[in-house]
């Protein structure tokens, strides 16, 4: 190889080195807030999640992730931009299963943030018919199978959501953890008793 050549690649590998370097602070906010859940540092993932969603509510991505992150970071002032930006992605499509599982589970947080009966029972009701929706076109969906029971079960309805798991299943004999749990959490209320 002539010295042109070597400093040639040199040039090149060091102008690589620089570019991969640089690309994490090149990122937007939507990519640094799915680098931040993959770390499962849920409370800057939930606050870059809102800052995508500020600038544009319908980003669908931002809207779901927002989801998981500000319900495990523990950050209810961010669940109505998780709620606005899914309400407004179902508008858009009404069969984006994805994205009424998202509202369903963030109806359910809302739900247990709030004090007023009123607005409890408003966002149950929500939360109920969107895994509803979701178990309509996806029987086999775990996760809206168990949030329709946590939905039941924390509405004190506790042989409802015995009753929502048995069905999911009957259709499903593989065993469900998450859909078990509630049932068992039932049992143990309606033991109580």
């Amino acid at each position: 190889m002539t010295g042109n050549n070597r400093f040639l690649h040199a040039t090149v590998a060091g102008l690589l080195v620089l570019i991969l370097a640089a690309t994490p602070a090149l990122a937007g906010p939507l990519e640094k807030a799915k680098a931040a859940a993959a770390k499962q540092d849920w409370k800057t993932a939930a606050e870059l999640y809102a800052k995508v969603l500020d600038d544009k509510p319908e980003q669908r991505e931002a809207a779901i992730g927002i989801v998981e992150a500000a319900i495990k970071a523990g950050l209810p002032d961010l669940y109505p931009y998780a709620e606005d930006g899914l309400l407004a992605l179902r508008e858009q499509n009404a069969r984006d299963w994805d994205v009424d599982a998202a509202l369903g589970q963030i109806s359910l947080a809302l739900s247990a943030s709030k004090d007023d009966t009123l607005a409890k029972k408003s966002y149950d009701a929500q939360a109920i018919d969107c895994f509803e929706t979701v178990l309509s076109a996806q029987p086999t969906n775990e996760a809206a199978a168990a949030g329709l029971a946590e939905v039941h079960f924390q509405s004190a309805q506790f042989q409802v959501a015995i009753q929502v798991v048995d069905k999911f299943l009957a259709k499903n004999p593989k065993s469900s953890a998450k859909a078990l749990f509630w049932k068992g959490q039932a049992h143990y209320f309606l033991a109580q008793d």
